[in-house]
């Protein structure tokens, strides 16, 4: 026996998928409405959800680092910056609280398929996104205001802004340039 066979989960998963082909011939021969897509989803749902449970997890922890990353970069970056280009440290703060509370948030009620919880992770989704533009704006910019010395365009801080983006790649180019300002201070 293979060492992933015994995992509960794994098992689990597949006793789940295993019904999905009954389940298919069921909707062939009788149709959609005698099967429900309450049961079918909620099968199908427990076997994802039990079988990439652990990462989900790891994903989380991944984003919660990058997160504290993206925060302490942005508080030393803001420091940095005279008083008066300074950026507002409290909203950047807030943003970064709200989208770390929201990717834990996000895999607890991703376990359950039900309409309301969708209802609800949507709105949320899409002011998580905001939030993580605007942390991708606070830290560029400051990155920018940081190494000039006077006001950022977005011209200025794009390159920095979509290196960001494109986690972990763009970090290998943005650390070196915070490791030369933290040098200088």
């Amino acid at each position: 026996m293979r060492e992933y066979e015994l995992d509960p989960h794994s098992v689990r998963a597949r006793q789940a998928l295993a019904n999905f082909p009954s389940i298919c011939r069921c909707i062939r021969d009788r149709g959609i409405a005698h099967v429900g897509l309450r049961h079918l989803s909620r099968e199908v749902a427990r076997g994802f959800a039990e079988a990439f449970g652990v990462l989900e997890i790891v994903t989380a922890v991944s984003a919660l680092c990058y997160l504290l990353w993206l925060w302490s970069m942005g508080s030393f970056l803001n420091s940095l910056a005279q008083p008066v280009l300074r950026l507002r440290i409290g909203v950047f703060s807030l943003t970064v609280i709200f989208t770390s509370i929201y990717v834990f948030g996000f895999v607890a009620l991703f376990q359950s398929v039900s309409p309301i919880a969708f209802g609800v992770i949507v709105p949320l989704l899409l002011l998580a996104a905001f939030c993580m533009f605007y942390n991708f704006y606070f830290v560029s910019k400051s990155l920018a205001i940081a190494e000039t010395g006077k006001s950022a365009t977005f011209n200025e801080y794009a390159g920095t802004f979509f290196l960001l983006w494109f986690y972990p790649i763009g970090i290998w180019f943005i650390q070196p340039r915070i490791n030369r300002l933290y040098a200088k201070t």
